[in-house]
């Protein structure tokens, strides 16, 4: 039997807290209640935590989930540098004591999921409900070190204090939580993290080239199988084995960023905006902002 948390990320997560803490060796967790859920990411060193009776001893490449409403407080003496992100209490779905054929149906329907389209549409966006365990070790130090540095981006947004970068910061979270349900997806279908051949680790860096050099352009399947001369939903695959998200997901976000950054920045139309980042015109532009930002172009650049 088996827990796990779920949530969807056609909208933006409610992070309402998250930071970096660096311990001293003597220091212990104090003890508290939250009302929120806590994403613990430890970059180094140790915490022992224990949640309701449950102790957790952690360290480097651990991520660990407390709940809201449970009592945690340190049991031991250690130090350490970690990450914490807190999320509203209605944004994930606890999912307990799940069988493990369920488990592995659900997760081989996630993994193996089609992208079959030939352009950009808003089916890539549609059924993304990602899951991720209660807790999770992290045994390659590059995908734990992507994992991180989402977080530090995501810190970094919401340090320029801008009021609606708080969205930007989200995003990221979004990307950090789709890498953390990836790995943890393969792993509990019986898929190890060992690396991807050099040729196709190549063939990634040389996609990611393209999306973000030609991130302005109309992309589709079609055209990155010219490009790359590989299948496309092969390398859709392993593009979210290492990245937690599948090609056009990412294509997407990172369209959004840049018009989000175009709209706090220019007084260029949103027709304008739409076609300069890819965007296949000013209506479905719209409907995506609105979808994953959760107001409008103009509300957004009005507020900030």
């Amino acid at each position: 039997m088996n827990t796990f948390f779920s949530l969807k990320t056609d909208i933006l997560p409610h992070v309402t807290y998250l930071g970096q803490t660096v311990t001293p060796d003597n220091w212990k967790h104090f003890h508290r209640t939250n009302s929120e859920y806590i994403l613990y990411i430890i970059a180094s060193g140790e915490m022992y935590l224990k949640e309701n009776g449950t102790e957790y001893p952690l360290k480097q490449g651990d991520i660990l989930l407390l709940e809201p409403g449970c009592k945690h407080a340190g049991y031991k003496f250690a130090g350490s540098t970690y990450y914490f992100v807190h999320f509203n209490p209605s944004t994930f779905v606890k999912h307990e004591n799940a069988p493990k054929e369920d488990m592995q149906n659900i997760i081989k329907t996630s993994l193996y999921r089609n992208y079959n389209e030939s352009s950009i549409s808003e089916a890539h966006y549609n059924d993304t409900s990602i899951m991720i365990p209660k807790y999770m070790h992290i045994e390659n130090s590059q995908v734990f070190s992507q994992i991180v540095q989402q977080v530090i981006s995501a810190i970094q947004k919401e340090q320029t204090r801008h009021m609606y970068y708080k969205s930007l910061s989200s995003g990221h979270i979004v990307e950090m939580l789709t890498l953390y349900s990836s790995t943890w997806m393969f792993n509990a279908y019986g898929h190890s993290q060992s690396s991807i051949s050099t040729s196709m680790y190549d063939k990634i860096n040389e996609l990611l080239d393209y999306l973000h050099s030609s991130y302005n352009t109309k992309i589709t399947s079609s055209s990155i199988e010219q490009l790359l001369s590989v299948n496309f939903d092969y390398l859709n695959r392993i593009f979210k084995k290492q990245t937690g998200t599948t090609i056009f997901a990412y294509l997407n976000q990172h369209r959004l960023e840049h018009a989000m950054q175009l709209l706090l920045t220019t007084t260029l139309s949103l027709s304008e905006i739409a076609e300069l980042t890819g965007f296949s015109d000013e209506y479905y532009f719209n409907r995506f902002f609105k979808k994953r930002v959760g107001i409008t172009p103009a509300k957004y650049r009005k507020a900030g």
